[in-house]
């Protein structure tokens, strides 16, 4: 089972559909973006996590990055919605 983490943005909408077509995405994770502080580990199972960059902060984007390349998984950056992570593919 492939899952994912979306970092930022209110809502995720269709994502689920656009991330099962391009990366074979079977569960999708949502972190708002909005926590008082960053995170310190990422869900268990994470293949991919995509950064709203939008809807995030410096310091958390800033952090998801770190835990990102510890853990050695791929991240991608999308300016303000699923839309630029068409075109990123």
């Amino acid at each position: 089972m492939k899952s994912c983490l979306i970092v930022g943005s209110d809502r995720i909408g269709a994502a689920g559909r656009v991330l099962q077509n391009i990366y074979g995405v079977t569960e999708i994770v949502h972190w708002n973006g909005r926590r008082a502080r960053p995170p310190t580990c990422l869900p268990k199972g994470v293949c991919l996590v995509i950064v709203v960059v939008g809807y995030v902060n410096h310091n958390y984007a800033r952090r998801i990055k770190k835990l990102t390349n510890k853990a050695d998984i791929p991240i991608t950056y999308v300016s303000r919605g699923l839309s630029g992570l068409k075109m990123s593919v």
